[in-house]
């Protein structure tokens, strides 16, 4: 029996083209799962008001695509959410005031909430340079803190970058033995800035950093945009 081989075809960049491979003549046939990608997108995110669960996923993507293509987002089980080509590591979290489930005839949205910010189990490798040594570290370099703050439901919308504020700061500059923030006080520590102004801030911190978290804990694989680092 003859050799089966494969020919890897590179996908068009930002046209949703899937990779494609040959089995001998036959093409795999791909539109099912675009379809069914269509399906889900306009479920889960072409809402005004997306799910809590659904919405970290989102802005982070929202974060990716402000910066350019010196930074590639992790896969989504990593400790932190996108890398720098030089090593600065980047953590996204997001609150929104007005949430799927709000009800504003019982109250007002909660308009200072609290962000995680605990410190995960992640291997070390400053001590004994053994990827086994486990121990609790926050393993990323830089925070933004992504805020939707609009209450008003005809003119909330998590869809539009515009009506986000983004907070960025040095991992340093939050407090050591706390697992959570709250808005307040984050807004003392980081640069308020939107999404036009977002990338300028997040290397703005990353220029005045000393040494990256990368020195010190295990690496985790990334995915460039053009399937590499840049040059």
């Amino acid at each position: 029996m003859g050799c089966i081989t494969f020919r890897l075809v590179p996908a068009a960049r930002l046209t949703g083209a899937c990779y494609r491979h040959r089995i001998g003549s036959a093409m795999p046939d791909f539109k099912p799962h675009r379809r069914v990608v269509d399906l889900l997108v306009d479920r889960i995110y072409n809402q005004r008001l997306i799910e809590n669960v659904q919405r970290g996923p989102y802005v982070e993507a929202i974060v990716a695509d402000a910066l350019d293509d010196e930074w590639a987002m992790t896969s989504t089980w990593a400790d932190w959410d996108m890398q720098h080509v030089e090593g600065a590591r980047v953590e996204v979290k997001s609150k929104a005031a007005l949430q799927t489930w709000t009800d504003l005839d019982e109250g007002n949205p909660n308009v200072n909430p609290q962000f995680d910010i605990a410190r995960r189990e992640v291997a070390s490798l400053k001590e004994t340079g053994n990827e086994d040594n486990k121990k609790k570290f926050r393993p990323a370099d830089i925070y933004v803190f992504a805020w939707h703050p609009i209450i008003d439901p005809v003119v909330a919308d998590h869809r539009l970058v515009g009506q986000w504020r983004f907070f960025v700061s040095a991992e340093c500059d939050l407090p050591a033995k706390q697992d959570s923030i709250i808005l307040r006080r984050i807004r003392e520590i980081g640069n308020d800035v939107g999404y036009d102004n977002l990338a300028d801030a997040i290397d703005e911190v990353r220029r005045t950093l000393i040494s990256f978290k990368k020195d010190e804990y295990a690496d985790q694989p990334v995915r460039w945009r053009a399937g590499r680092p840049p040059q």
